[in-house]
């Protein structure tokens, strides 16, 4: 099991926590980021706020392959990258 810090600039407190997605009300990054997860990629991997910074746990289970962790790793690329240019 690792935490894996996420390239996010967004603060981790208070109202700057929240994101406003178009036609819906405000949401918390880390709702937006787990429903978007099970709704786009069908997937769930938990992200949390962590002093001041975004994280992600990933666990290797043993049927697991390396190339299941590289897909996770381009999911929380786009996940992040979404979400950056959505708070633009």
């Amino acid at each position: 099991m690792v935490n894996i810090l996420l390239p996010l600039t967004k603060p981790t407190s208070g109202d700057e926590s929240m994101i406003r997605t178009v036609g819906a009300p405000s949401i918390t990054v880390t709702d937006w980021m787990q429903q978007t997860m099970i709704g786009r990629f069908k997937t769930f991997m938990p992200v949390f706020p962590f002093q001041g910074s975004w994280w992600v746990r990933l666990s290797g289970q043993i049927y697991l392959e390396e190339s299941d962790f590289e897909w996770a790793g381009w999911t929380l690329k786009e996940l992040c990258k979404t979400l950056l240019d959505e708070e633009n």
